[in-house]
C-alpha cells in the first residue's frame, strides 16, 4: 500500500472559502477512491489548504482496484434460447452488443417473479490508479462548494471554470507521478 498526494496550486483563493474548499476536496476525493476500491480499511485522508493551494493526502492506496464480479441481465429465456437450448439471434445480438462471449449453457437462468431471465456472471477487471484517480479528481472538482466560479482560457483556447486559475497540479503515489490531467495541466511533482 502507498500514500497518495494530490495538490492543486492556484492563484490566491478566497480566505473565507479556503477551509470549506480543502475539506470538501479531500472528502470527495477519498469517497470516490473508496467507492472504486482503491482504499483499504485503514486508509485515512488529510486535507490541506493554504492561500494558493488545496491538497489531500490519502494513505493505504492500492495501485490497482480489485476485480469485481458482476451480473448482467440479457433477455428472457424464452426469447434467448430455442427449443434445443441454443442461442437465438436476439441473444447473440445482445451478447455481441455487450461484448460477452460464452456458450448459452454458461448463462444463469433466474426467475424474476414473472418469467425466466438469462444472466451472464462475469468478472470486471480492476483499473489502474491513474484511471480511477482521474475520475475521482473530475468528480471532486465539480462538487466543490465554490462561492463564485471564475472562467479563464487555457493556452489551447479551451475555457475552464474554477474558483481561481490553476497553475500547477501534483499527483504523487509515494515518489511516482500519477498520470492524470486537470484544467489542461498534466500532473507533476513540483509546485
Amino acid at each position: 500500500m502507498a500514500t497518495l498526494l494530490i495538490e492543486i496550486q492556484t492563484e490566491e483563493l478566497p480566505p473565507k472559502a479556503l477551509e470549506n474548499l480543502s475539506s470538501a476536496f479531500a472528502a470527495s476525493l477519498f469517497d470516490s477512491l473508496k467507492e472504486q476500491g482503491f482504499t483499504a480499511e485503514d486508509s485515512e485522508v488529510t486535507a490541506f489548504g493554504a492561500p494558493r493551494r488545496i491538497a489531500a493526502e490519502v494513505t493505504a492506496i492500492s495501485e490497482r482496484s480489485p476485480d469485481k464480479p458482476f451480473r448482467q441481465k440479457l433477455v428472457p429465456a424464452k426469447i434467448g434460447l430455442d427449443a434445443d437450448g441454443n442461442a437465438t439471434a436476439a441473444l447473440k445480438k445482445k451478447m455481441a452488443a455487450l461484448g460477452i462471449e460464452c456458450e448459452p449453457s454458461q448463462l444463469a437462468v433466474v426467475n424474476d417473479g414473472k418469467q425466466d431471465q438469462l444472466y451472464y456472471d462475469g468478472i470486471k477487471p480492476g483499473v489502474l490508479l491513474a484511471e480511477g484517480l482521474q475520475a475521482a479528481l473530475d468528480k471532486a472538482v465539480k462538487q466543490l462548494p465554490i462561492p463564485k466560479v471564475m472562467s479563464y482560457q487555457l493556452e489551447d483556447g479551451r475555457t475552464v471554470e474554477f474558483v481561481r486559475p490553476v497553475k500547477h497540479l501534483v499527483a504523487l503515489l509515494d515518489d511516482k507521478v500519477v498520470d492524470v490531467e486537470l484544467f489542461g495541466l498534466k500532473a507533476g511533482r513540483d509546485t
